[in-house]
């Protein structure tokens, strides 16, 4: 079964937040190799960018009835993200100890840690071919 908490933002504006599956962990990264996102510093994506990639956790969280992250003051999103990082403390814990271990710095971006075989082949030149012009 999967954890979860109930936030009270107000008087019948009741939040859901869940722990991630596999699929939805799956989905970020999918999601994040092809946004910008990918791009931005690990720090940021886990500081400052958060609501971005919350947006992306699939059905990790359940919103009052009409209303999305647009729609939440900065407080109502806060008490979602310290909920959120309740649940999956662990999970992102795990994730930094691994990074500290492959000695990656955390500013540096996801997309700079990519293994090789991500990157798409449209950006590979032909075999007996090179990049740019010839001289």
């Amino acid at each position: 079964m999967r954890h979860h908490k109930t936030l009270d933002l107000a008087p019948g504006r009741l939040v859901t937040v869940r722990e991630m599956r596999v699929a939805d962990v799956r989905h970020i990264f999918t999601q994040l190799s092809h946004s910008a996102l990918a791009r931005a510093p690990i720090q940021e994506l886990l500081g400052e960018r958060w609501p971005e990639l919350l947006a992306l956790a699939g059905d990790s969280l359940t919103l009052p009835e009409g209303e999305t992250l647009d729609d939440l003051s900065f407080s109502e999103l806060d008490q979602i993200g310290a909920a959120w990082w309740e649940l999956h403390q662990d999970f992102f814990g795990r994730i930094e100890a691994l990074v500290r271990r492959l000695g990656v710095d955390p500013k540096r971006s996801l997309s700079s840690i990519a293994p090789a075989s991500a990157a798409s082949s449209a950006d590979t030149p032909a075999s007996g071919t090179t990049a740019g012009r010839s001289s």
